[in-house]
C-alpha cells in the first residue's frame, strides 16, 4: 500500500531545537488484530511516499514492551525507554538526507509486560514521520488501520518467564523457518498481510518526548574459552511437550528395543510417573552430582527385545508463580493463583547403551529450553569437540559433523547487561541454545539453576536454523558473564563472531583515580565495572536478577557517577518516575517504576535527598519547582510518624512496610531509630533549602525548625553518654541497645555535637569489628557500608576507612569478583546477585573523601584531601562539562603538596586536612600560611582545617611543610 498522509502542519520548531520542541508523536495505537492479549511479537509494515522539500525528516515512537525498527531495511534503532502509567517517553529518529519517494518502514514489537520494566497497559504501537519544509513540521505518515501488521508464528508466545517471580520478560524461542529474512526489506511481499487495529482507548495516555539519550550499544568480545565438548554423550535427550497445554496430563509412548539383556537408565528433572512396559512408576532417586542439581535418575533391568516407555507429560505450568516478592538476605514470597499459564512438558535423558530407540522424539525448540541446559551432561573435550578461536571480533566456533550435541562456554570478564550476537550457519533443524550466568558452579555456568534459586529463573533462549547464515540475537537483553552455547544437530555448524552487544547508558568517563595503593585502584575501577551494566535507561539495582529502580540503591549509583560521569539527565529523569509514584497522600513507592506498594521510608527520604543533590550540582529550580508539590505531600506523609518526641517512631513491620536501612540493620528500622531520625533532619532542612529559593519562606521557616527540634530530640533520646554512642533506636519507650548503623547515619548526617563526633566515630569502629557475627554474616553489608565510610570520612577516620575497604573488597578480590556482590556475606546463595551497585561506594569515597574532589555546584568545587596513610594520589572528578584534576604527595611526614587544575570558569575552595599553627603553606609560590595568618592572603584556620578561599579556575599549587606529628582533624561537612 502507498499512503501519502499529510494531516497537519506543526510550526514553532526549527532543525536545530527539534528534540526540543512540543511532542509531536501523531497517528493511533495499533497492533495486530488477532491478538490474543498474551505476550507476542508483531511484526508492522507501510510504505510512504516523501515528498520533496522535506529535510531534515525525523521519525517518533513508542510501543510496549520494545521494538526494533527499520527504514528502507536499513536498521534505524531500538527503544523505548522504560515507563510507567504516568509517564511515556516516545524516542525520536533523526532521518535526515532522506531523498523524496517511496520509502518503507518495518517494526518489531516485542509485547512482554513485566514489573522491572514498565507499567504496561495493553500491546501497541504508535509512530508517525515528520518532515521540515523550512518553516513547519509537516506530517508525512502515521500509525493507523492503513498500516499491515501479524502476530509472527517465528517466536513461541508460551516460552517460559526468565524470572518466575515476572522481574524480567520470557526467554526467547526463535524458529528461523517461520521468518522470512527479508520481512523488512522494501522488496518484500506484504500483501497477504492483514491490516492493523486500532487500539481504544489509548494506552499511552501521558506521552512526552524522550528526556535521556538512546543507549548506546558496545559490542565485547569474549576474553577466555572456559570450556568445550560433547554433551551428554552415549546418551538421548528427548524434550516432551504436552500438544495442548490444557485439560490434563497425558501419557506418551516411546519404544525402544534392547540389544541384549541391559539396565535402562534415564535421567530426569522431575518425578512425573515413567513406566515400562505398562509396570509399576519407575522410583526417582537424586543424582547428587553438584554440577546437575536438581537432577533425577532412575534405571530397570530389560530383557533384550522391544519395549515401551509410557511418559506422563503434565499439562500446564505456572507462568508467574509469584506476582508479588518480598526479600531479606534470601527470597521471600506471597503466593497467588496465577492466571497466566503455558503448556506443560518435561525432558528425558535415556542412556543408549545396548538400547536403540524406535521413532523417538528429540531435541525440539519447547516452551522452555533451560530444562536441558540443566539436564545434559557436559563432558570437557573428546572427538568432535567444538574448535574455537577468540578474536577481538568476537569468537569463531567451530562444530564438525556428528550426532552428539556440542557445548562452549565463554567467559565475558565481567557481568555484561547485553544483547548475544553472532551469525549462525548449520543444517536446517538445527538447534542453538544461548543460556547466561554470573557465576560458575563447579566450573559450570547454570543459566537455570533450578532450586538453587527456588526454581526461580532460567536465563536461557533458543534457535532452530533453517539452514541459511542467519544472525541470532535476542530482543530484550540478557545479563551475566559467562555464556553457554549449546548447538543440536548432526552439523557441521560455524558460529561466527560470538560477541556480546553491552547495552549502556552513553556517557564519557571523566573522572578516574591512581594512588600508592594499587589495590585501591582497583577497587575503584570495580566500581565503575558494576555502575556500567546498572546505568541503563534507569539506575538499576542489578542487571542480573531483577533490573528495578530501587531509590536506595540509585542514590548510590548516582554518587559513583558524580566522581565518575558526572551525568544529571539520567537522575533527573529517575526523580520525575519517583515523584509520579508519591500518591495523593503523599504515600511514596521504593522504586518506579512498578512499586508494588512497597514502602520503605529511607528509600523515600532519599528522594528528597536525590533531589536536593540534583538542585546543587545542576542548580536547576525549574525542577525542584516542578516536584515540590510532590515533595510536599511526601514530607506531609513523613509527619503522620512523628510521635510525641518529634522523632519519627515507626511501627515495627516488614523492611517493605517500614525502612530498610541495610540487610543487618534490624534494629534501626523500627521505633525512634537514629539512622531514621538523622536521615530525617537532614531531608527537613533540605526541604528548607528548596522551600527557601522557592519563595515559600514559611514552609522554610517550619522545615528548618523541625530539622532542629529533630537533632535535639535525637540527641536529648537516643544518646546515651555512659557508652558514648547512640542506641540503635527506642522501641516503645525502651533503649534498644546500639549498633553501628545508628552511629553511621549520625556521623554521616551531621546530627553529632562536636564534642561527641570521636567518640561516636570510636564506636563505630568497635561496632564493626569483628565484621562477621558467630552466624557468618557481615554486621554492615554493602549498602550499609557507604554510609560507614561517609561517617568515618567525616569523621577523619579515613586511615580505618582505607583499612575496611581493603580488608572487605580485598576480600571479594581474592574470590574472583570483577563486579562487586549484592553481599559481603561469605555463605551468600545463588539468590545474591555478582553485580550489584550498591557495592560501589568506595569508588565515590577515595575520589571524594581521599583525593578529595567534590563538585558543590554548576562550576563549583571543593578540595579536602585525605591520605589516610597513602604517600599519593592523584585523579579527577567531573565539574560541569569539563573536570577538576587533582594531584597530591605526601610522600613524608610534615610535607603535603598538591597541585589542582580546574575549569577557567569555575572556582571553589581547598580544606587542608591539618590543624597546625605552625605550618607554613604556599600557594602558587606566594606564602599564605606562616605560622599564622599572613595578611591579604585567602587562608583561614578552621575546625575541619586550613581554608584558603576564593580560588579561581586554572592551574594551582600548594605546598604545606609543618613539623612531623601531624594532627588530622574531621571534616564536618561535605
Amino acid at each position: 500500500m502507498l499512503a501519502l498522509v499529510v494531516v497537519s502542519a506543526l510550526p514553532g520548531r526549527g532543525p536545530a531545537t527539534a528534540a526540543q520542541g512540543q511532542p509531536l508523536l501523531a497517528g493511533a495505537p495499533i497492533w495486530a488484530a488477532e491478538q490474543s492479549g498474551e505476550e507476542a511479537v508483531a511484526l508492522f509494515r507501510h510504505r510512504f511516499t516523501l515528498p520533496a522539500g522535506l529535510d531534515p525528516v525525523e521519525l517518533s515512537i513508542i510501543a510496549d514492551t520494545r521494538y526494533q525498527v527499520w527504514l528502507d531495511g536499513e536498521w534505524v534503532g531500538r527503544g523505548p525507554a522504560r515507563f510507567s502509567r504516568t509517564r511515556q517517553e516516545f524516542d525520536t529518529f533523526p532521518l535526515s538526507g532522506l531523498a523524496a519517494g517511496t520509502h518503507t518502514v518495518a517494526i518489531l514489537v516485542q509485547y512482554a509486560p513485566n514489573t522491572r520494566r514498565s507499567e504496561s497497559e495493553r500491546a501497541a504501537l504508535q509512530a508517525s514521520l515528520h518532515g521540515w519544509d523550512g518553516s513547519t513540521w509537516q506530517v508525512v505518515a502515521v500509525t493507523g488501520s492503513h498500516w499491515k501488521a501479524i502476530l509472527s508464528p517465528a517466536w513461541d508466545g508460551a516460552a517460559g518467564p526468565v524470572s518466575q517471580l515476572d522481574l524480567i520478560g520470557p526467554m526467547e524461542v526463535l524458529n528461523l523457518r517461520r521468518l522470512p529474512a527479508d520481512w523488512m526489506q522494501p522488496t518484500f511481499d506484504d500483501l497477504s498481510w492483514p491490516s492493523a487495529q486500532v487500539v481504544t482507548p489509548s494506552p499511552f495516555p501521558a506521552l512526552s518526548a524522550r528526556t535521556i539519550p538512546s543507549l548506546e550499544e558496545v559490542p565485547r568480545a569474549p576474553v577466555a574459552l572456559v570450556e568445550s565438548g560433547l554433551l551428554s554423550p552415549g546418551w538421548h535427550l528427548a524434550d516432551l511437550e504436552h500438544p495442548t497445554g490444557s485439560g490434563s496430563p497425558i501419557t506418551q509412548t516411546l519404544w525402544v528395543t534392547a540389544t541384549a539383556a541391559t539396565t535402562l537408565r534415564l535421567e530426569a528433572l522431575d518425578s512425573h510417573p515413567v513406566r515400562v512396559d505398562g509396570g509399576p512408576a519407575l522410583s526417582w532417586v537424586p543424582l547428587n552430582d553438584p554440577r546437575r542439581p536438581d537432577v533425577l535418575a532412575a534405571e530397570q533391568a530389560l530383557t533384550a527385545g522391544p519395549h515401551t516407555l509410557s511418559v506422563t507429560i503434565p499439562a500446564e505450568e505456572a507462568c508467574t508463580a509469584l506476582s508479588l516478592f518480598v526479600y531479606s538476605t534470601a527470597w521471600l514470597g506471597r503466593s497467588e493463583e496465577s492466571a497466566c499459564t503455558r503448556p506443560g512438558g518435561r525432558t528425558l535423558a535415556i542412556r543408549l547403551a545396548d538400547l536403540q530407540l524406535t521413532g523417538s522424539p528429540g531435541v525440539v525448540l519447547g516452551h522452555d529450553p533451560g530444562r536441558r541446559t540443566l539436564l545434559a551432561n557436559p563432558i570437557a573435550g573428546g572427538a568432535g569437540a567444538p574448535q574455537v578461536s577468540l578474536l577481538p571480533t568476537g569468537a569463531e566456533v567451530t562444530i564438525p559433523a556428528g550426532d552428539t550435541p556440542r557445548y562452549v562456554v565463554l567467559d565475558f570478564g565481567r557481568t555484561l547487561h547485553a544483547r548475544l550476537s553472532l551469525e549462525a550457519d548449520g543444517p536446517a533443524g538445527t538447534i542453538v541454545d544461548a543460556g547466561w550466568d554470573e557465576r560458575l558452579t563447579e566450573g559450570r555456568p547454570l543459566p537455570n539453576p533450578g532450586s538453587l534459586v527456588s526454581n526461580l529463573w532460567s536465563q536461557v533462549d533458543s534457535w532452530m536454523l533453517d539452514g541459511t547464515p542467519r544472525p541470532l540475537t535476542t530482543l530484550d537483553t540478557r545479563s551475566g558473564r559467562y555464556l553457554l552455547l549449546q548447538v543440536y544437530g548432526p552439523g557441521p555448524v560455524t558460529l561466527h563472531h560470538v560477541q556480546a552487544v553491552e547495552e549502556v547508558y552513553p556517557v564519557t568517563q571523566i573522572g578516574w583515580f591512581d594512588s600508592s595503593d594499587a589495590l585501591l585502584d582497583r577497587v575503584w575501577q570495580i566500581g565503575v565495572d558494576t555502575l556500567r551494566p546498572n546505568m541503563t535507561d534507569a539506575y538499576t539495582d542489578t542487571p542480573w536478577r531483577e533490573r528495578g529502580q530501587w531509590w536506595g540503591d540509585a542514590m548510590v549509583a548516582f554518587h559513583i557517577n558524580r566522581a565518575v560521569f558526572g551525568d544529571l539527565d539520567l537522575f533527573r529523569r529517575g526523580l520525575r518516575l519517583m515523584a509520579d509514584a508519591i500518591d495523593a497522600d503523599g504515600r511514596p513507592a521504593a522504586m518506579a517504576p512498578h512499586g508494588e506498594g512497597i514502602i520503605t521510608l529511607d528509600y523515600a527520604m532519599g528522594w528528597i535527598e536525590g533531589l536536593h543533590d540534583y538542585w546543587t550540582l545542576s542548580g536547576d529550580l525549574s525542577l525542584v519547582a516542578e516536584l515540590y508539590p510532590a515533595a510536599r505531600r511526601l514530607a506531609s506523609f513523613l509527619a503522620t510518624y512523628e510521635g510525641e518526641t518529634g522523632l519519627l517512631d515507626v511501627p515495627p513491620a516488614h523492611w517493605s512496610q517500614s525502612a530498610l536501612v541495610d540487610w543487618p540493620a534490624t534494629s534501626s528500622r523500627s521505633g525512634e531509630s537514629t539512622a531514621l531520625n538523622a536521615q530525617y533532619a537532614a531531608v527537613l532542612q533540605q526541604m528548607g533549602d528548596m522551600a527557601a529559593a522557592l519563595g515559600d519562606y514559611e514552609a522554610a521557616q517550619s522545615y528548618r525548625n523541625r530539622s532542629t527540634a529533630v537533632q535535639q530530640a535525637l540527641n536529648a533520646v537516643l544518646f546515651v553518654p555512659e557508652e558514648g554512642c547512640y542506641a540503635a533506636s527506642r522501641l516503645d519507650g525502651t533503649l534498644v541497645p546500639a549498633a553501628p548503623h545508628a552511629q553511621a547515619w549520625a556521623l554521616r548526617y551531621g546530627v553529632v555535637p562536636p564534642e561527641r563526633r570521636e567518640s561516636t566515630a570510636q564506636a563505630l569502629l568497635q561496632q564493626i569489628s569483628p565484621f562477621f557475627n558467630e552466624q557468618g554474616w557481615a554486621v554492615v553489608e554493602p549498602l550499609g557500608i557507604f554510609s560507614v565510610l561517609e561517617a568515618l570520612g567525616r569523621a577523619g577516620h579515613t586511615g580505618e576507612a582505607l583499612d575496611l575497604i581493603r580488608e572487605q573488597y580485598g576480600r571479594l578480590l581474592g574470590q574472583g569478583a570483577t563486579t562487586w556482590w549484592e553481599l559481603f556475606t561469605p555463605n551468600q546463595t545463588r539468590g545474591q546477585s555478582l553485580s550489584h551497585v550498591w557495592g560501589g561506594s568506595p569508588t565515590w569515597f577515595l575520589s571524594a573523601h581521599v583525593l578529595g574532589g567534590l563538585a558543590t555546584g554548576p562550576t563549583r568545587w571543593r578540595i579536602a584531601p585525605h591520605s589516610g596513610g597513602l604517600t599519593y594520589a592523584r585523579g579527577a572528578v567531573p565539574l560541569g562539562s569539563g573536570a577538576l584534576e587533582i594531584d597530591w604527595q605526601a610522600p613524608r611526614c610534615g610535607q603535603f603538596d598538591l597541585t589542582l587544575t580546574a575549569p577557567l570558569t569555575s572556582s571553589g575552595e581547598l580544606l587542608l586536612p591539618f590543624h597546625r599553627y605552625d605550618a607554613v603553606v604556599t600557594l602558587d609560590g606566594i606564602a599564605v600560611w606562616d605560622g599564622g595568618p599572613v595578611e591579604g592572603q585567602p587562608a583561614e584556620m578552621t575546625d575541619e582545617g586550613l581554608l584558603i578561599a576564593g580560588l579561581t579556575g586554572g592551574v594551582h599549587r600548594v605546598s604545606a611543610a609543618f613539623r612531623c606529628y601531624p594532627v588530622f582533624l574531621p571534616l564536618t561537612t561535605r
